[in-house]
């Protein structure tokens, strides 16, 4: 199979997030990062798994393609 035979189906589905609104409101990410600069990681990160799983059980479409994507990734370059 050559490289690129899969490229079309990879270009559509990078060019397909493009797509979808955002989710998040720029006063609530504002507000994360002042809380994450104010109280600390730790503290911060509390509150970050909170927001986590507002969207893991309000976003299943995003998560479903997070799963598919996720074990695609080499998990030696993080």
């Amino acid at each position: 199979m050559s490289p690129s035979a899969g490229a079309p189906a990879r270009a559509r589905g990078a060019a397909e997030w493009t797509q979808h609104r955002e989710r998040g409101h720029p006063i609530l990410l504002r507000l994360m990062t002042r809380l994450s600069l104010l109280l600390g990681r730790r503290a911060s990160r509390i509150l970050l798994y909170g927001i986590v799983g507002y969207f893991f059980l309000c976003a299943p479409r995003a998560r479903r393609a997070s799963l598919t994507f996720l074990p695609r990734t080499d998990s030696a370059t993080c």
